[in-house]
């Protein structure tokens, strides 16, 4: 709660498809707030998806290990000088020269400015470059070198967050009026947060950028009245939704043991590699191998 706040999580989670569970969202907060350079171990693709969603409307710039090293150098700093997002997806153990020179690049402060060596020469340092790492080794053998200059985060599924991505599948299939009556109540709910925190910041504007007596500002009076009145309104919203959102989570719990159990199923499969690497499945394989098996299956009513 100190690093990121309830609405910028549930954004992640809601708009840009992060797993629903404590250790994913702990990550993406690091990855999001930590100074050096993050590298998510990312067998599943679950951050690179949610990477380039989250940075998509910021400019992201997407590099592959194929790309030239000349096409990759003019990228990087470009990024450094304009202060756009770039994800480096698929790094292998040996990455390219021309990224580890960024990683390794000094820095310093002149005439006020932040600057960093770069391709020879220094370039302004735009405070909102982000640069960002995804590989699908989940445990990648990285010079040390390479390693204190990064921050390591696991993005691997999770039985928790996995659960949570299966069960809005089975939702959506078997009862899609609940699924979307959910993400309407999810959508409502943070929307009205963000309105409720807005009138909150309008009122202490007001109050801060007035002098003398309040009680005679007729205008300002007026003014916080109709924004208690908001707030008021907004509070009342809150309180349905809460209870809609119970609602919708005991309809949900009929399909829960489904989402357990397959989720179960997916570890046991991923296990295998450890016996032979051909047994290697992605989970993008599995949500669609789930998806088909839903759609076979005869509904019962109960």
């Amino acid at each position: 709660s100190m690093l990121a706040d309830e609405l910028e999580i549930g954004g992640w989670i809601s708009r840009f498809r992060l797993p629903n569970d404590s250790h994913s969202v702990e990550n993406a907060v690091i990855a999001t707030r930590a100074p050096p350079f993050p590298l998510a171990l990312d067998p599943q693709s679950q951050a690179n998806r949610w990477l380039k969603l989250l940075e998509k409307d910021a400019g992201l710039t997407v590099i592959k290990p194929s790309a030239r090293a000349g096409d990759v150098e003019m990228i990087l700093a470009g990024a450094v000088e304009g202060g756009l997002p770039v994800l480096y997806e698929n790094l292998p153990e040996a990455p390219d020269r021309v990224l580890v020179e960024l990683l390794e690049a000094p820095r310093r402060i002149k005439y006020g400015k932040a600057q960093l060596r770069y391709s020879g020469r220094w370039l302004e340092l735009h405070s909102g470059f982000r640069m960002y790492l995804t590989t699908k080794l989940a445990r990648p053998n990285l010079a040390p070198e390479l390693c204190i200059r990064i921050t390591l985060l696991d993005f691997a599924a999770t039985p928790a967050g996995l659960e949570d991505q299966l069960l809005n599948t089975i939702v959506s299939k078997e009862d899609p009026n609940s699924e979307k009556a959910r993400q309407n109540n999810v959508r409502e709910f943070f929307d009205l947060k963000r309105k409720q925190r807005l009138t909150e910041e309008n009122i202490l504007g007001f109050l801060g950028g007035k002098s003398g007596n309040l009680l005679d500002d007729a205008a300002l009076i007026e003014t916080l009245a109709k924004s208690k009145q908001e707030a008021k309104d907004a509070q009342t919203r809150l309180a349905d939704t809460e209870t809609m959102k119970k609602k919708l989570a005991a309809t949900r719990n009929l399909y829960k043991k489904a989402a357990v159990r397959a989720s179960q199923l997916f570890f046991c499969l991923t296990d295998l590699s450890s016996v032979e690497q051909m047994y290697a499945f992605s989970l993008d394989w599995f949500f669609e191998l789930f998806a088909v098996a839903i759609a076979k299956e005869p509904k019962i009513r109960e």
